[in-house]
């Protein structure tokens, strides 16, 4: 949600004038732009109430409605910008398109930044596409078209498209239109667009609509917005090689390969500890340390993982070192897991019959290793990388792309065990590691291990403060 650079930026909106008003009893049909940016600055950034930023938004949009007189056309804008930051960060989608529509319908909309006009479009029309209001959301872009002299953001060219595929009317001009303007557009765009390309992905998923789906897919992929079908992480790098699988031999003679195979002829080591691991730990969801997939990529709780490692932080499973001494010793010393930035290091443990379903690693900087210890004989233990499906093979290390969709299978009814860990993709120099780290951060630690969003400084929603 990036909350500091918006709040941080609240501030250089007010400037250097005191802003210690009260935000108790308050006078709201005097309320100045002082009071209001205030309000917004004392938001709590860890959990701001739903009720606090409806409030804020309401309290904005009523101040909106003074007259022109009474509002310079410099604080109106700084008012619509800051609403539309407000709405788009509660992630109430009828409170984004509420604020949308109003600012669309003010009598000093054409007064606006062009940008806080395409916002105010862009809040209105994701809701529309995903609350089943296509038609509506295509004429509300027609209208815009219409209106705006200004040529639109790749951010709206795309709704543009997809909503012409929706509607059955897809246009090969405007397409060819996009993705020039796409490949043309700053880093920041496209990460903004592929922002909004995951936003309304994962909204199609959830309500089960395929055929949406497989439109915005090959939409996304048409435009260039990602250059494969299965490969479609929030942060990607367009100029790193794309496969599947790699093999050792394609990492080229570097230390980080020479590591691995070392690591790999540690596998019975290794395996051993691990049954004691599954042995040792009583499995209870409060036990510190593990983590569950249930409800997110496994349907129930079947697949556990025990985090060694991640954002660059060991992360030592306490009192279970002395049950597994060498994984935890290889987890203090594997750099390269500590270094990636999205990377980390973990026992991943599967029960029988379970399945983890089709997902995506955050970004194709980086590559997964996958070190089967325990694979049951009796069925097979798969996994399907992109079109790519392997059978794995205890001590026989597999390294995939997980920027790819992916999803695992185990057919025994026993336990499957495998050590992941995370490299940088081969292909970065020093540099580009540098600059990726700097660019996103850790928010969660979830089932899958780090969750990390853009660093905040980096944007802020569609809209600049």
């Amino acid at each position: 949600t990036a909350w500091l650079v918006f709040l941080q930026a609240i501030v250089i909106l007010i400037g250097s004038q005191d802003v210690d008003t009260a935000r108790g009893d308050r006078d709201e049909e005097n309320l100045s732009a002082q009071d209001f940016f205030t309000l917004v600055k004392e938001l709590d950034p860890s959990g701001a109430a739903r009720e606090d930023l409806n409030e804020v938004v309401r309290l904005g949009l009523k101040f909106l409605d003074r007259p022109a007189d009474q509002v310079s056309d410099e604080i109106f804008s700084k008012v619509a910008r800051v609403v539309l930051n407000v709405a788009y960060n509660s992630d109430i989608g009828s409170v984004g398109e509420g604020a949308g529509r109003y600012l669309l319908s003010h009598a000093r909309t054409q007064g606006l930044p062009a940008d806080i006009r395409e916002d105010a479009f862009l809040m209105v029309a994701e809701q529309m596409i995903v609350t089943n209001r296509v038609t509506e959301a295509g004429d509300l872009l027609l209208v815009q078209a219409a209106l705006e002299i200004e040529k639109p953001g790749v951010l709206l060219e795309f709704l543009q498209i997809l909503v012409g595929r929706v509607e059955g009317r897809p246009s090969r001009n405007k397409l060819q239109r996009i993705k020039y303007n796409f490949d043309n557009s700053s880093d920041e765009e496209k990460d903004g667009v592929r922002e909004l390309f995951q936003w309304i992905q994962d909204h199609f998923k959830s309500e089960n609509k395929t055929e949406e789906l497989d439109l915005l897919v090959n939409a996304g992929v048409d435009i260039g917005i990602y250059k494969i079908r299965h490969q479609r992480p929030l942060f990607y790098k367009d100029s790193l090689t794309a496969r599947p699988f790699w093999g050792l031999d394609q990492l080229g003679d570097t230390a980080e390969a020479t590591r691995l195979r070392g690591l790999a002829g540690q596998w019975k080591v290794l395996q051993k500890e691990a049954k004691e691991l599954v042995k040792y730990h009583n499995w209870t969801e409060n036990e510190s340390g593990w983590n569950f997939g249930k409800n997110a990529l496994d349907e129930d709780g079947r697949w556990k993982s025990l985090i060694f490692s991640g954002q660059g932080q060991v992360r030592l499973p306490g009192q279970l070192c002395s049950v597994v001494p060498t994984l935890c010793s290889f987890a203090s010393t594997y750099t390269s897991a500590l270094s990636c930035r999205d990377g980390r290091m973990k026992i991943s443990v599967l029960e029988g019959q379970a399945h983890v379903r089709p997902h995506f690693g955050i970004t194709n900087a980086k590559l997964r290793v996958n070190l089967p210890l325990v694979v049951p004989q009796d069925a097979p233990s798969m996994i399907r990388v992109g079109d790519d499906i392997k059978q794995l093979e205890e001590g026989k290390m597999i390294v995939f792309d997980d920027s790819f969709e992916h999803e695992v299978w185990n057919g025994s009814d026993e336990v499957r065990i495998v050590l992941l860990l995370d490299i940088n993709h081969p292909e970065l120099s020093r540099e580009q590691v540098v600059l990726y780290e700097n660019k996103i951060q850790e928010v969660i630690l979830d089932f899958d291990g780090p969750n990390y969003e853009q660093r905040q400084g980096e944007s802020l929603g569609r809209t600049e403060l």
